[in-house]
C-alpha cells in the first residue's frame, strides 16, 4: 500500500517552497516507504557526479517528482519517493555527467537561496537517494 513516511522530513525546501510549506504543512519532500530511510553521514564533494539508476520510473504528477523501482518488471511501491519540486529539479541534474557543483549553483540561482543552505540541503538529499539505492556516483 502506498502511504506517506518520512524519510526526507527536514523539509528539504527552498526560497518557492517555504512559504506553501507555512500554509500547507507536510507538502515538503517525502518518501513513500513503510519505513524511515536512516540518514547515515556519507562524503559528499562538490566535484562528485552521481546517475540515477535503471529500472526506475520517474513521473512529473501536479509539480512533485514520483520515483518508482522496478524490480521483475513491476512496480514497487512500497518504495516510491515523492519530491517535491525543488528536489525534482535537482532530480533531473543527477545525469551521470553534471557535477554537484554545477547543480549546487543552478539551485542557488534558481530558488534565489544562500549557499551554505543549498549545499547543506543538497548533501542530504544526495545522501538519502543513494542510501534508498536510487541514485550512484557515476564512475
Amino acid at each position: 500500500m502506498f502511504r506517506q513516511a518520512t524519510a526526507l522530513d527536514h523539509e528539504y525546501l527552498f526560497a518557492e517552497d517555504r512559504d506553501r510549506v507555512a500554509r500547507n504543512p507536510g507538502s515538503a519532500a517525502r518518501t513513500a516507504s513503510p519505513a524511515k530511510v536512516q540518514s547515515v553521514s556519507m562524503e559528499v564533494s562538490p566535484g562528485d557526479v552521481y546517475r540515477c539508476r535503471e529500472n526506475l520510473v520517474t513521473r512529473e504528477i501536479v509539480g512533485e517528482t514520483i520515483i518508482v523501482p522496478i524490480s521483475r518488471e513491476l512496480a514497487d511501491l512500497q518504495k516510491a519517493f515523492s519530491l517535491n519540486a525543488t528536489g525534482g529539479f535537482i532530480w533531473e541534474r543527477l545525469d551521470g555527467s553534471t557535477s554537484l557543483e554545477v547543480i549546487h549553483k543552478a539551485v542557488t540561482a534558481h530558488f534565489k537561496i544562500s549557499k551554505k543552505d543549498a549545499w547543506a540541503d543538497l548533501v542530504e538529499l544526495i545522501t538519502e537517494l543513494t542510501q534508498a539505492g536510487l541514485i550512484e556516483k557515476a564512475q
